[in-house]
Protein backbone atom coordinates (compact mmCIF):
# COMPACT_ATOMS: atom_id res chain seq x y z
CA UNK A 1 0.00 0.00 0.00
CA UNK A 2 2.85 2.36 0.84
CA UNK A 3 4.51 1.66 -2.48
CA UNK A 4 1.35 2.52 -4.40
CA UNK A 5 0.91 5.77 -2.45
CA UNK A 6 4.56 6.70 -3.06
CA UNK A 7 4.16 5.93 -6.77
CA UNK A 8 1.03 8.12 -7.01
CA UNK A 9 2.81 10.99 -5.25
CA UNK A 10 5.74 10.56 -7.63
CA UNK A 11 3.41 10.77 -10.66
CA UNK A 12 1.59 13.79 -9.22
CA UNK A 13 4.79 15.72 -8.45
CA UNK A 14 6.27 15.01 -11.87
CA UNK A 15 3.08 15.90 -13.69
CA UNK A 16 3.15 19.52 -12.44
CA UNK A 17 4.44 21.67 -15.28
CA UNK A 18 7.58 23.60 -14.49
CA UNK A 19 8.14 26.97 -16.18
CA UNK A 20 11.64 28.26 -16.31
CA UNK A 21 11.65 32.01 -16.72
CA UNK A 22 14.48 34.20 -17.86
CA UNK A 23 16.41 35.63 -14.94
CA UNK A 24 15.51 39.20 -14.08
CA UNK A 25 18.14 41.84 -14.58
CA UNK A 26 18.61 44.81 -12.32
CA UNK A 27 18.81 48.15 -14.10
CA UNK A 28 22.11 49.94 -13.80
CA UNK A 29 20.43 53.35 -13.43
CA UNK A 30 17.29 54.10 -11.41
CA UNK A 31 14.13 54.78 -13.33
CA UNK A 32 13.72 58.42 -14.40
CA UNK A 33 10.25 58.82 -12.87
CA UNK A 34 11.63 57.99 -9.43
CA UNK A 35 14.49 60.46 -9.70
CA UNK A 36 12.04 63.37 -9.95
CA UNK A 37 10.63 62.62 -6.50
CA UNK A 38 13.98 63.20 -4.85
CA UNK A 39 15.11 66.14 -6.99
CA UNK A 40 12.12 68.35 -6.22
CA UNK A 41 12.84 71.07 -3.74
CA UNK A 42 10.44 71.46 -0.86
CA UNK A 43 9.45 75.11 -0.71
CA UNK A 44 10.60 76.90 2.41
CA UNK A 45 8.06 78.59 4.63
CA UNK A 46 7.72 80.20 7.99
CA UNK A 47 4.80 79.86 10.37
CA UNK A 48 2.79 82.69 11.90
CA UNK A 49 -0.30 82.60 14.07
CA UNK A 50 -2.96 85.12 13.14
CA UNK A 51 -6.65 85.82 13.27
CA UNK A 52 -8.39 84.88 10.03
CA UNK A 53 -11.67 86.45 8.99
CA UNK A 54 -13.58 86.51 5.71
CA UNK A 55 -14.67 89.21 3.30
CA UNK A 56 -17.04 89.34 0.34
CA UNK A 57 -17.46 91.28 -2.92
CA UNK A 58 -19.85 93.54 -0.98
CA UNK A 59 -16.90 94.60 1.23
CA UNK A 60 -14.22 94.94 -1.42
CA UNK A 61 -15.58 95.85 -4.81
CA UNK A 62 -14.64 94.09 -8.02
CA UNK A 63 -10.82 94.20 -8.07
CA UNK A 64 -8.11 93.33 -5.56
CA UNK A 65 -5.05 95.44 -4.75
CA UNK A 66 -3.11 93.29 -7.25
CA UNK A 67 -5.63 94.07 -10.00
CA UNK A 68 -7.21 90.60 -10.04
CA UNK A 69 -10.87 89.73 -9.76
CA UNK A 70 -11.13 87.96 -6.38
CA UNK A 71 -11.79 84.21 -6.54
CA UNK A 72 -13.21 82.15 -3.69
CA UNK A 73 -10.73 79.49 -2.58
CA UNK A 74 -7.78 81.43 -4.06
CA UNK A 75 -7.76 85.06 -2.94
CA UNK A 76 -6.76 86.29 0.49
CA UNK A 77 -5.98 89.74 1.81
CA UNK A 78 -2.91 90.07 4.00
CA UNK A 79 -0.56 92.90 4.90
CA UNK A 80 3.21 92.67 5.46
CA UNK A 81 3.94 90.16 2.66
CA UNK A 82 4.37 90.83 -1.08
CA UNK A 83 1.33 90.43 -3.32
CA UNK A 84 1.48 87.00 -4.98
CA UNK A 85 2.81 85.27 -1.85
CA UNK A 86 1.37 81.80 -1.31
CA UNK A 87 0.06 81.01 2.16
CA UNK A 88 -1.50 77.86 3.59
CA UNK A 89 -4.40 77.74 6.04
CA UNK A 90 -5.70 74.36 7.25
CA UNK A 91 -3.86 72.56 4.42
CA UNK A 92 -5.39 74.78 1.70
CA UNK A 93 -3.17 77.13 -0.30
CA UNK A 94 -4.21 80.70 -1.12
CA UNK A 95 -2.57 83.60 -2.95
CA UNK A 96 -2.21 87.01 -1.34
CA UNK A 97 -3.92 89.23 -3.91
CA UNK A 98 -5.36 91.93 -1.67
CA UNK A 99 -4.66 94.07 1.38
CA UNK A 100 -6.75 94.51 4.48
CA UNK A 101 -6.95 97.36 6.93
CA UNK A 102 -6.15 95.29 10.00
CA UNK A 103 -3.56 92.93 11.43
CA UNK A 104 -5.21 89.72 10.25
CA UNK A 105 -5.85 87.68 7.13
CA UNK A 106 -9.10 87.97 5.19
CA UNK A 107 -10.21 85.01 3.06
CA UNK A 108 -12.39 86.00 0.10
CA UNK A 109 -15.81 84.32 0.04
CA UNK A 110 -18.65 84.91 -2.43
CA UNK A 111 -21.38 84.38 0.15
CA UNK A 112 -21.99 87.02 2.79
CA UNK A 113 -23.70 84.35 4.93
CA UNK A 114 -20.60 82.08 4.76
CA UNK A 115 -18.33 84.99 5.64
CA UNK A 116 -20.42 85.86 8.71
CA UNK A 117 -20.58 82.17 9.65
CA UNK A 118 -16.77 81.95 9.41
CA UNK A 119 -16.38 84.80 11.88
CA UNK A 120 -12.84 85.23 13.21
CA UNK A 121 -10.65 82.20 13.86
CA UNK A 122 -7.11 82.08 15.21
CA UNK A 123 -5.07 79.86 12.85
CA UNK A 124 -1.57 78.62 12.10
CA UNK A 125 -0.48 80.08 8.77
CA UNK A 126 2.36 78.80 6.58
CA UNK A 127 3.85 81.66 4.57
CA UNK A 128 5.86 80.29 1.64
CA UNK A 129 9.06 82.16 0.88
CA UNK A 130 9.99 82.74 -2.75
Amino acid sequence: MTEILAFLIYLWVHSIPVHIEEPMTVAEEPYEEFIDIYDKEVPEYHVVYMDVSAYTPHDSGSLTASGHIPIEGVTVAMNDVPLGTIIEIDGKQYEVQDRCGMDRIDIFMESYHQAIEWGVRHKEIKVYDD
